[in-house]
């Protein structure tokens, strides 16, 4: 079998630890989650600190099914270094932000760090090149291991799959093994908390989703860089759970079902969001690996490589408090919703980087979920959306009176070509034009594309001087282009 070498961004299931003091616990606990009485699938690492006399556990969101555990469906259970256990009700957790938190039966706080030690105060003397060390428990290990090869690459880097972060820590020379995610990091100097393990960048060999090709690349260095999230936040994420208590709402959590299919279900609001591999119409479920449970080595989830199509549907309650997290979105977030309502399924294949009148749009194709929301954060990101217009009488109706209005603006467009040379600004909005007409004029589909309806009808705003040239040189077809424009705007809901 010939080799072959992918890079990706993959999930681990981690942990680290200082040394305890002698007769005490060491904070870095193994967690086991899954369905109750059942071998626990999900196997991570985590940090145990108190709180107001109570002991908790921050870990990484993945390494948990996403649910309290009190349901008597999903069971959460921590485990000591000793083999002891305690069982856990899951407090908090947000895929946004790619953090869970556990809260412990029984009480082994007076011997556990307390929360002081999470302080983003922690990184003051940290910096590109700071020695680290790590530990966890490998997935199929109750064994701590330790590695204190590692340094900080980047302290800010930008490398990563979570949405909500800004940045991450990323890490030179160090190891990590399938198990360990939701471990801490600590400044090998001070012996401070400076991070939360949660993925990690490598070279994987085809035939074992957990073997690494080479510890090492042709210039000799280890290329098995893990990424930590920073204690900043890991203090502000913590401070905003305690703080809200029972009202704490999280971006996104993850959908259990789902979970135990190893499929990626996002919900937020009522609304649901799961990708699949990109393909023109109806597509097949496709199942993203949460890690070679082989147990041979580093493991985690592969940034697909291509495209995928996401797709947006209505969600039940979950057992966690969710908000939408982008108010800048808010109205993306409202079309979801009233589209989805009417029992359709919206997908979006890609989105729309628009550039100053004068540059065209580009389409962006993205390779994940968490890719689509940091997208999201963008102000010049606009999301076509495709939907469904099967599963609802009214909606099929209307989708083909769309199609109609695009494939008349289609032949609108072609006696513009046909016509004359235009100026810059008139081509940009041709361009522009032309794309509407692509995305309304599906066979089997409608794209919608609220701002760019919007914008480019509006003959008074950002395109007046090339709605003036279009009028001045074809007045009737400029006149029906507009009214084609304004019926798919109506059409779809947006205006009449």
């Amino acid at each position: 079998m010939s080799k072959v070498t992918r890079f990706f961004l993959a999930i681990l299931f981690l942990v680290s630890g200082s040394d305890s003091m002698a007769g005490e616990p060491s904070p870095i606990v193994k967690t086991l989650s899954g369905q109750c009485g059942e071998d626990p699938g999900f196997r991570g690492s985590g940090y145990a600190f108190s709180y107001l006399g109570v002991a908790y556990v921050l870990t990484s969101e993945h390494v948990l099914v996403h649910e309290r555990g009190v349901s008597g469906n999903y069971c959460h259970t921590v485990q000591w270094e000793s083999g002891a256990r305690n069982g856990a009700e899951i407090v908090a957790v947000d895929w946004g932000s790619g953090l869970g938190l556990l809260r412990l039966e029984g009480n082994n706080a007076q011997v556990l760090p307390d929360l002081s030690s999470i302080s983003g105060t922690n990184l003051g003397a940290v910096e590109d090149g700071t020695p680290i060390s790590v530990a966890g428990y490998p997935y199929r290990s109750s064994a701590l291991y330790n590695d204190a090869r590692g340094s900080v690459l980047r302290l800010r880097s930008e490398r990563h799959l979570l949405p909500l972060i800004s940045s991450v820590i990323e890490i030179v020379g160090g190891h990590g093994e399938f198990g360990m995610s939701g471990g801490p990091v600590f400044d090998r100097r001070s012996g401070k908390l400076i991070g939360l393990l949660s993925h990690q960048i490598l070279h994987l060999t085809e035939g074992g989703d957990t073997r690494v090709e080479s510890p090492e690349q042709d210039d000799g260095r280890n290329y098995n860089n893990l990424l930590a999230i920073p204690v900043d936040f890991l203090e502000s994420w913590l401070k905003k759970v305690f703080r809200e208590g029972p009202a704490f709402d999280a971006s996104f959590v993850r959908n259990p079902l789902s979970q135990m299919a190893r499929q990626i279900t996002i919900e937020t609001s009522g609304l649901s969001f799961s990708a699949t591999s990109f393909a023109p119409f109806r597509l097949a479920t496709a199942l993203f690996r949460a890690g070679g449970e082989d147990g041979a080595g580093i493991g985690g989830q592969p940034t697909p490589e291509g495209s995928v199509v996401l797709h947006v549907n209505s969600a039940p309650s979950s057992a966690f408090l969710t908000k939408w997290h982008l108010p800048a979105r808010q109205s993306l977030y409202d079309d979801f919703t009233r589209l989805t309502l009417t029992r359709s399924e919206v997908l979006i294949p890609y989105v729309l980087r628009r550039g100053s009148p004068d540059k065209e749009m580009k389409k962006v194709f993205f390779g994940s979920t968490e890719v689509f929301f940091q997208l999201l954060q963008d102000p010049t990101i606009s999301v076509p959306m495709l939907v469904d217009g099967g599963t609802n009488g009214n909606l099929g109706e209307r989708v083909l009176r769309i199609h109609a209005a695009g494939a008349k603006l289609g032949e609108l467009l072609a006696k513009m070509d046909a016509r004359t040379v235009w100026s810059l600004k008139a081509k940009a909005l041709l361009q522009r034009l032309k794309l509407i007409q692509e995305l309304s004029a599906g066979e089997n589909w409608t794209f919608l594309l609220k701002e760019d309806l919007q914008r480019v009808s509006d003959t008074a705003g950002t395109h007046k001087d090339a709605w003036s040239e279009l009028f001045s040189t074809a007045f009737d077809d400029s006149v029906e282009m507009l009214r084609q424009l304004n019926s798919i705007q109506c059409l779809i809901g947006y205006s009449c």
